[in-house]
């Protein structure tokens, strides 16, 4: 079995063991932070004295500045599988670069925004929302679409978009009722438990997210 499956398998048991410790009382708080250390340590883990497969060990030469982070999009593009942070700290270094002109064209570009890696969808989604670019029309008309994108992570991550930037748009209300089904009429404590639980169930997080965006978009 390939190093990434196995860390795949270990992260999967990790969180699926804090899950029923939720349920059997451990706080939340807890088992919040325990899922992150979870995807840490599951990353950092060294299997056969490897930590990354030979094709990752081989790439090490890097472009510098924004050829750089474009670089490192394109590679993680050919991934099958990757750990989560790998992931948001792409975005970061993304949010880090001080030209959002450049960032906006590049990641609303269909080479990235309809990406045929998920894991490519969600640097881009992640990244610009952490930019806190609200404004641009190019970046809403992408959050939408991507509210119907078939994985419900990248829906997900559009949903949070939403949350934060309250664009009070017709289809945007319409699209994020849709998604958030019955919880929808959930009060606020009781999203919470149940995000709690379901921490890894990307359907049920995307009806969350887009239940919150909801409320603070129309107040």
């Amino acid at each position: 079995m390939k190093v990434w499956a196995i860390k795949i398998v270990l992260a999967v048991i990790g969180i699926t063991l804090l899950n029923l410790l939720t349920r059997i009382g451990l706080p939340s708080i807890v088992s919040n932070v325990g899922f992150f250390v979870v995807l840490f340590l599951v990353w950092k883990l060294k299997i056969g004295g490897q930590v990354n497969s030979s094709n990752e060990s081989e790439h090490v030469a890097q472009l510098d500045g924004f050829p750089g982070l474009t670089q490192q999009l394109d590679y993680l593009g050919t991934k099958q599988a990757i750990m989560p942070i790998e992931m948001f700290q792409l975005a970061n270094s993304f949010v880090e670069h001080s030209d959002s002109k450049e960032t906006i064209d590049t990641l609303t570009d269909p080479k990235y925004a309809n990406h045929k890696s998920l894991y490519v969808r969600r640097v881009a989604i992640i990244a610009l929302r952490r930019k806190a670019i609200f404004d641009d029309q190019r970046v809403i008309d992408l959050m939408y679409d991507k509210l119907s994108d078939p994985v419900g992570w990248v829906a997900y991550d559009a949903a949070w978009y939403f949350k934060e930037a309250k664009i009070n748009q017709k289809k945007i209300v319409t699209k994020l009722t849709e998604l958030a089904g019955d919880k929808i009429s959930l009060k606020a404590e009781d999203l919470k438990k149940i995000s709690e639980e379901n921490l890894s169930d990307d359907k049920v997080r995307l009806q969350i997210e887009a239940t919150e965006a909801l409320r603070n978009t129309l107040g």
